[in-house]
């Protein structure tokens, strides 16, 4: 009773924030659109820059919460943002600098202030479409499912979150579409630049921004249909059909793993279930820990091999708390004994690697060897602050599987994952450690 208390107050939340995060991230849009035109032209860019910022200060407030939304809209608004405003810079330092016309041919008014949808509006629609193309293969879906783990974007919470960041970005690709379409048809044929008459404001100010607040109402309907759905009525039943938590044991033997290849079931052949995975799969009740020395008992008894030696890799948590998964290595001594009371077979580290870039294997196990394999290359590369270990550029470590024992790496900490998209080697990267230090001492 408590923990299914609990999972509907957490759903609750988790469908509140779809709202949340569109009001963040197309409001930053909205504010500045409505405030841009009070100003002079030159502090136009500014206020995006001010927006920027109060978004990476609420994304990273929002990525070290227990229960953390997805960030995926504010983040394509960020990206909007930042591209604006280097576009409105350069607008405003060309028309400063040199005799300028609008495209119109007639001359440009400098007095007037400036009207950011213009820039707004076809970037916007640029940035989902570009989004909506690549989907959960862009880098910030591939950050999210490395830092919250499969558990997380396999579970209720990330379901949810996929179908409706997706249905987001597929409406803002088509409201900045159309106003790209009607404000710059406005330009062409109503707009004079000599001042900034009634017309011009509703076209070019208020008709965006009221767009917005009925965007804003249209998704608080949809979500709070969808909280009925699921919180009040109990759809999740269609969605999830077993709550628990699963123990997962890489067997390894060397530098080779121990794999299963299932039984193609005819009815559904490319379902995750039918793809070559660990043997070592348990499944139990849900746990919201489970301590190496529990994790070693069970093995034993589900495989009577006692000498095995058990390392924890890393845990991944749904924070609905329907789903963990606890993620093991295995390393035995006799690899006759684990094939005959496991089963599978044995496979190099190249043949692996093999079938995880053919997509043979499970998304889970893919999931696995690519954080294993990501943190391990990483820590040999560069120190716990993103710096190069050694000062030659050419230096790419290897990975091998004896590296989950022997190396003094903590898999579970996502720092890691962070340094490997972010590090000496990266553009602005010092500008980054700064912000980051900024932003962490501010929460």
């Amino acid at each position: 009773m408590f923990y299914a208390e609990k999972r509907r107050k957490i759903l609750s939340r988790g469908i509140m924030s779809f709202w949340t995060t569109w009001a963040i991230g197309i409001g930053s849009l909205a504010v500045l659109i409505l405030l841009a035109p009070l100003f002079a032209a030159k502090y136009a860019p500014a206020v995006a820059v001010a927006l920027i910022i109060i978004l990476i200060y609420l994304e990273r407030h929002n990525s070290l919460a227990k229960c953390p939304a997805c960030f995926k809209v504010p983040y394509l608004v960020q990206n909007v943002l930042i591209v604006s405003a280097l576009i409105l810079i350069a607008s405003v330092v060309y028309v400063n600098t040199f005799e300028s016309f609008e495209f119109t041919g007639a001359p440009f008014n400098v007095k007037n202030p400036l009207l950011p949808i213009f820039v707004v509006a076809p970037v916007t629609a640029l940035f989902s479409f570009h989004f909506m193309v690549k989907q959960r293969r862009s880098s910030f879906c591939r950050n999210c499912s490395f830092q919250k783990g499969e558990a997380y974007t396999h579970g209720i919470y990330g379901i949810l979150n996929r179908r409706e960041s997706a249905f987001q970005i597929k409406l803002l690709f088509w409201i900045s579409a159309s106003l790209t379409v009607v404000v710059w048809g406005y330009y062409f044929t109503q707009f004079i630049n000599i001042n900034i008459n009634d017309a011009d404001m509703f076209f070019l100010v208020w008709m965006p921004a009221g767009i917005y607040v009925l965007s804003l109402l249209y998704l608080a309907a949809r979500y709070y249909n969808l909280w009925v759905y699921y919180c009040v009525h109990n759809g999740l039943s269609e969605i999830i059909g077993t709550n628990g938590s699963v123990l997962r044991f890489l067997i390894i033997h060397n530098e080779n793993l121990l794999l299963a290849t299932p039984t193609v079931s005819t009815s559904k052949p490319l379902a995750d279930d039918n793809k070559v995975d660990t043997p070592m799969k348990i499944v139990m009740p849900f746990r919201e820990s489970l301590p190496v020395n529990e994790a070693h008992s069970m093995f034993v008894e589900t495989t009577g091999i006692r000498n095995a030696e058990i390392i924890s890799i890393y845990e991944s948590h749904d924070s609905g708390m329907y789903n963990n998964l606890f993620h093991f290595a295995a390393f035995v001594d006799d690899p006759n004994q684990a094939t005959e009371l496991i089963g599978g077979e044995w496979y190099s580290l190249n043949e692996v690697k093999s079938m995880l870039r053919n997509g043979d294997t499970s998304a889970t196990l893919v999931a696995e060897f690519d954080r294993i394999h990501t943190i391990a290359t990483t820590a040999k590369t560069y120190d716990y602050r993103g710096y190069r270990r050694y000062n030659i550029k050419s230096y790419h470590p290897s990975f091998h599987l004896s590296d989950i024992r022997n190396a003094d790496i903590d898999f579970g900490d996502i720092n890691w994952l962070y340094i490997s998209t972010m590090n000496q080697d990266k553009p602005l990267f010092r500008f980054h450690r700064l912000m980051s230090r900024l932003l962490r001492a501010s929460t």
